[in-house]
Order: C-alpha cells, then sequence, then structure tokens
C-alpha cells in the first residue's frame, strides 16, 4: 500500500476533509456555482479521489505489490462493465455506477492512513455531524433557497441539487444536503464513528438526543430505528460484553434478502389494512410494488445471474433509462442488480467476516457495529448510493477484513 509517510498522511486527510466538507454542503455549494453559471466544478471532488487511485496505481508499479482486496473488486467492477454495456447498449452509463463506488475503493486505499490519524478525523467528524444536524434544526424554521432550485444541468443532463418534498403535509427536511433521505445518513455514518470512539458518557447522551431529534426532523422512519437499534447494540454490549448481539446484524442481514424475495408472498395484506398501514405504506409499497418491479427489471433487462451492470438501477438510471428507473429500495437489490450473483456472495463474504471478527477490540468493534447499521438500514434503503457509505466502508474493509 501507499507508504504511511506523514506527506501521504496529509495529503489523505486533505482529499477526504475536503471530499466530507463538499459532500456535506452540497446543496448549498451547487447552488451558488449554479448561479454563478460553473456548476460543473462542484464535480472537481472527484477528480480528487481519482488521483489517490492513480498513485496508488503508480505504487503498484513501482513497487509491484498489490492490495489483493482491491484487485478482486476491480476484477468484479469489470465484469460489471462488460454485463452494462451489452444489457444496458450504454458506454456512459456504467461511468455514473462506477462514480457511485468511487469512495468506497479510495476508502480501502486510505484505511491505514485514516486509522493512524484517527483522532484527527474524530474530531473532523464531530464538527460535521454537528453542522448537519444544525442546518436540519435551522432548515426546519428557514426556506432555503436552494430549495427553489430543483436541477441543474450539466452537459445536457439534469441533475438534482435538492429535493424539496413533504408527507403527510410534514416537511421532509434535508438542511444542506441533497434530500432528507441523505441527510438522515450521514447523521448516521458520523454519529456512529464519533459513538464507538468516544468515552465520555455524558457526551455520548447528548450526542445521541441531537443526532435523533435531527434524524426525527427528516422523518425518515428507517433512520429513527436504526439509530435506536445500534444506540441499543451498543449499550448491550457495553453493560454485558455479549457476543450474542451479533444474532441482531445476522438477523437484519437475513430480512435484508429475505424481505424483497419473499415478502409478497409470506406477509398478508390485511397487515396493512388498519390504521398502522398508514404509517407502513412506504414499507407496503416496497413489498408489494417497487421490490417486485425491480427483480422484474434485473430478470426482463437484465440477466438472473449477472444482474443489470454497473449503474443499472438507482440513480444513473434517471439520466439514460427514466421511463425504467427504479431506486432498488434495499441493499441487497442494488448489489444484485448492478454485479449480480457476485455481489451476493460478496455480501455472503462482508457478513462472515463481519461475525466472525472478535468484537473486544476497538477497531473490531467499530467495523461490526458499522455492517449492522448497513444491514439494517439496508433493508429499506439502498445505501451504497449515498458516497459517505461506501467511504467509511471502504476505510473499514481496508483496515479490519484482511
Amino acid at each position: 500500500m501507499i507508504n504511511d509517510s506523514k506527506l501521504i498522511d496529509k495529503f489523505s486527510f486533505l482529499v477526504v476533509t475536503v471530499y466530507l466538507t463538499l459532500t456535506v454542503f452540497s446543496s448549498p455549494i451547487k447552488f451558488y456555482l449554479e448561479v454563478k453559471n460553473i456548476s460543473w466544478l462542484y464535480y472537481v471532488k472527484d477528480l480528487a479521489l481519482l488521483l489517490i487511485l492513480l498513485i496508488y496505481i503508480v505504487k503498484v508499479f513501482i513497487t509491484n505489490k498489490i492490495l489483493y482486496k482491491g484487485l478482486v473488486l476491480i476484477s468484479v467492477l469489470i465484469i460489471s462493465v462488460l454485463v452494462s454495456i451489452f444489457y444496458l447498449n450504454n458506454y456512459i452509463q456504467p461511468l455514473f455506477g462506477i462514480r457511485v463506488f468511487l469512495p468506497l475503493f479510495c476508502g480501502i486505499i486510505i484505511a491505514p492512513h485514516f486509522f493512524l490519524n484517527l483522532e484527527k478525523y474524530i474530531k473532523f467528524c464531530t464538527f460535521l455531524l454537528v453542522i448537519i444536524i444544525t442546518g436540519v434544526i435551522v432548515n426546519n424554521f428557514v426556506v432555503y433557497p436552494w430549495e427553489f432550485l430543483d436541477l441543474i444541468n450539466l452537459g445536457g443532463i439534469e441533475i438534482d441539487i435538492s429535493r424539496e418534498w413533504t408527507t403527510g403535509g410534514v416537511r421532509r427536511l434535508a438542511g444542506f444536503s441533497g434530500d432528507s433521505a441523505t441527510a438522515s445518513v450521514f447523521i448516521l455514518v458520523l454519529y456512529l464513528l464519533v459513538l464507538t470512539y468516544s468515552d465520555n458518557f455524558k457526551f455520548k447522551v447528548g450526542l445521541f438526543i441531537l443526532s435523533l431529534y435531527g434524524i426525527i426532523l427528516t422523518t425518515n422512519k428507517s433512520a429513527i430505528l436504526v439509530i435506536v437499534i445500534i444506540t441499543f447494540i451498543h449499550l448491550f454490549y457495553k453493560v454485558f460484553k455479549s457476543e450474542y448481539i451479533k444474532s441482531i446484524a445476522i438477523a437484519s442481514f437475513l430480512l435484508m434478502i429475505m424481505l424483497p424475495l419473499m415478502g409478497s408472498s409470506l406477509i398478508s395484506k390485511s397487515l396493512f389494512n388498519t390504521e398502522n398501514g398508514v404509517r407502513l405504506y412506504s414499507l407496503q409499497d416496497r413489498i408489494y410494488n417497487h421490490w417486485p418491479e425491480t427483480l422484474e427489471l434485473i430478470k426482463n433487462d437484465g440477466s438472473v445471474i449477472f444482474g443489470r451492470g454497473i449503474g443499472g438501477i438507482g440513480t444513473s438510471q434517471a439520466y439514460f433509462e427514466n421511463d425504467k428507473r427504479l431506486a432498488g429500495d434495499n441493499l441487497f437489490l442494488f448489489v444484485y442488480a448492478n454485479f449480480g450473483a457476485i455481489g451476493f456472495v460478496l455480501l455472503i463474504w462482508l457478513m462472515y467476516r463481519t461475525i466472525m471478527l472478535k468484537i473486544s477490540t476497538v477497531h473490531n468493534y467499530y467495523a461490526f457495529l458499522f455492517v449492522s447499521m448497513l444491514f439494517t438500514a439496508g433493508i429499506t434503503t439502498s445505501l451504497f448510493e449515498i458516497s459517505i457509505v461506501n467511504l467509511f466502508l471502504g476505510i473499514i474493509v481496508g483496515n479490519r477484513y484482511k
């Protein structure tokens, strides 16, 4: 890997902090750049990640040492691109899909530098977390100017700046993020990092209350449930030191796969024909409509073995095949659509390696909590479309899963 020199450490820290800052403040930055008619400049941040990859590739040629996890993922990526070109008949759409997973590869590469400078990263992420929550809270009283500008035009492709939407007449607040779901996931990911490495109980309690309130304002029911579950796991383990807590991660993993595959057959519609049915409408829609439609799309416009290829589902579709656009709204389906059976195998590998971790060490414990969050939230969310998730998963895989 990249030499653990002070220069590389500083460069990695600079890239990560700039990338996260631009991502967290995406809506106001895009808005300002659009006003100046230079909206394309925002996406220069992705070039910083490409630069990290380039440095790593150069080092591989110089030292003849390669990170085999990276080699496996690159092989999977190449196969997925070929599948995408074959089924989508499009050479540009796969590039949008690659961009989604770019932070994952960079996370794997910079993992050693992240943990060598952990204290600096935690301080920075704590600052970002407070900023994100503050942005959402202020949004409860103020309508930001970028909420009125939904799209920017980039090379003939319309891209979202911010989505203003409501649920049951209640505004779904996004703060500085592109949408409320993204804001809630940002809070979850950063909260989890700070929670794991902080030893101050009072600080943790305050952090939980503040983070929960911020997520409640986004009205993301899945994220509300996930932060409660993850905090419960954390408290349970700290009190009892029992690795039986891993059973929650296993249960989440199984639900993430079984619900989209068999939910419409196993769950009676009568469950939703109550007052609770209104509150659970989004889940009902996923079980009986969205998930079956996603599976049909993969079957009819892709392959049950190879999926549709990278970029074959989610945001990438909005730019090239909007008439077939489906979000997936499930981590397993999103991975399956992009990578087929190979992606399913990688998810099983991730689950297995996580369960085998000895969580008595803090870094392993963080990896376990993160993957538990990933699979729990992944039951109803395509988390891999959110860059911060890919970045931190890459950091964990690069450091913990040797």
